[in-house]
């Protein structure tokens, strides 16, 4: 392939979101100095996977050709893969992926991507090239089933906003380093990042809209870039615990238990329960995750 071939390819990769602009420039200026000449390392694996019209991206193989990008399985060469080799006589690209600086599982990258603050701020069409083709497609949503998890980006202008995925015995995504299991407690995340908050959506007056909740909250903040990090479970998880912590309420405001409260704002998004609820909520299970961006309060 001759270098103006190469510098072709490397632009198409780069429009199509497989490289960066510093690592496009990175490349280019090997190109140029003759470093690539050999076809090794991660050059050679975007090369190699151009030729059969895919790229690697984050560990996952993904279809670059006409049509709307899939994953492909990369247990077993395919005959188009097989017949992929470069000048140094490799065996074609499942051994590249093998070899590449990716490595591992491809659909345990594909998750670790897919629930992370990597995926926050991406373009929509990105999030299409690392997951492949979304189940649900609107201007304001995307969702994708990743390695049994299914997984809903809410979009803003052309920006992903928010992640929200279900944890189920087939979806254990890890976050802040844990992984999120259907057995996995408020109380363990909270003991590794003590910096969380319990956050009731409603003590009192709550209505018919949905049942209340109490989320251990990360609030987005200027430390973590605005990104905040949810962790929910079931109003059959947490009604003893909120109906404890509206009494408490109630006392500290010289409220009975059927008083009628001058100011409904005070049971709330009411945050920092007492330590007899605090202590309940340790045992509560997580079911559900959201990321998103949000401003430097603690928001319900």
């Amino acid at each position: 392939m001759s270098n103006i071939e190469q510098l072709e390819r490397l632009q198409s990769l780069r429009e199509g979101g497989a490289l960066t602009d510093a690592e496009f420039e990175i490349e280019k200026q090997k190109l140029i100095s003759g470093e690539n000449q050999g076809g090794s390392g991660r050059w050679r694996l975007f090369v190699a996977a151009a030729g059969v019209g895919a790229v690697v991206i984050g560990g996952a193989i993904v279809a670059m050709g006409h049509g709307s990008p899939s994953a492909i399985s990369s247990s077993a060469p395919t005959a188009s893969s097989s017949a992929v080799a470069g000048d140094s006589g490799e065996t074609g690209l499942a051994e590249a992926v093998k070899a590449g600086e990716a490595g591992g599982d491809s659909a345990a990258v594909a998750l670790q991507f897919a629930v992370s603050p990597e995926a926050i701020g991406t373009n929509p069409a990105y999030l299409e090239q690392r997951l492949g083709v979304p189940k649900v497609k609107t201007k304001h949503q995307l969702i994708f089933e990743v390695s049994g998890c299914r997984v809903d980006y809410g979009v803003e202008g052309n920006a992903v906003s928010s992640i929200d995925a279900d944890v189920t015995a087939s979806c254990q995504p890890t976050v802040q380093g844990v992984k999120i299991t259907p057995s996995t407690t408020y109380g363990q995340i909270h003991r590794k990042q003590p910096s969380g908050t319990y956050i009731a959506s409603c003590l009192s007056g709550c209505g018919n809209a949905a049942d209340p909740t109490v989320d251990l909250s990360y609030p987005g903040s200027r430390s973590n870039q605005f990104l905040g990090i949810h962790y929910s479970a079931g109003y059959d998880q947490v009604s003893s615990a909120l109906e404890r912590w509206d009494k408490a309420v109630r006392a500290e405001r010289g409220l009975g238990e059927f008083d009628t409260p001058d100011d409904y704002e005070a049971f709330s998004c009411v945050a920092g329960p007492p330590d007899d609820v605090s202590a309940q909520l340790e045992k509560v299970r997580v079911r559900h995750i959201q990321l998103r961006e949000e401003v430097d309060i603690a928001s319900c």
